[in-house]
């Protein structure tokens, strides 16, 4: 995957996986100038699909409680990543993209992680998935 301008995260970092793996469409500009998602996969600068890897993990909040929260890792793979469920996810070259905005008076923090490969142990896949870029 292309160079994150984001936030490095540190190596060994674990997620729970939520076993869900999606493509990452295409964005395209329509006749009437809004954008829209095209039915094309991206890909990144090698042609390698690029997938939406479920993930969750603990975080503590202002009031100091525990909360899971759901976030997606895009990651390039050759092929639909089979990701077992609730096994921890370790990505290589982890990055965030974090950045806010108010909707309907409430701030929301919006994350983006991305990542040039994964390895998860006891997963479905039957090798140590990589993305080719190592």
């Amino acid at each position: 995957m292309t160079k994150s301008n984001g936030y490095p995260i540190r190596d060994g970092f674990k997620f729970d996986a939520t076993g869900l793996s999606n493509p990452v469409h295409l964005w395209v500009e329509g006749a009437d100038g809004k954008r829209k998602r095209s039915d094309s996969q991206a890909t990144d600068e090698n042609g390698v699909l690029l997938w939406a890897v479920g993930v969750t993990e603990l975080k503590t909040t202002e009031y100091g409680r525990d909360v899971e929260v759901a976030s997606e890792v895009t990651v390039s793979h050759p092929e639909k990543p089979l990701i077992k469920r609730h096994a921890p996810i370790v990505f290589k070259d982890l990055y965030l993209d974090a950045s806010s905005k108010v909707n309907n008076g409430r701030a929301e923090t919006i994350r983006k992680f991305t990542a040039s490969s994964f390895v998860q142990a006891g997963s479905n896949n039957s090798q140590t998935t990589t993305t080719g870029k190592e």
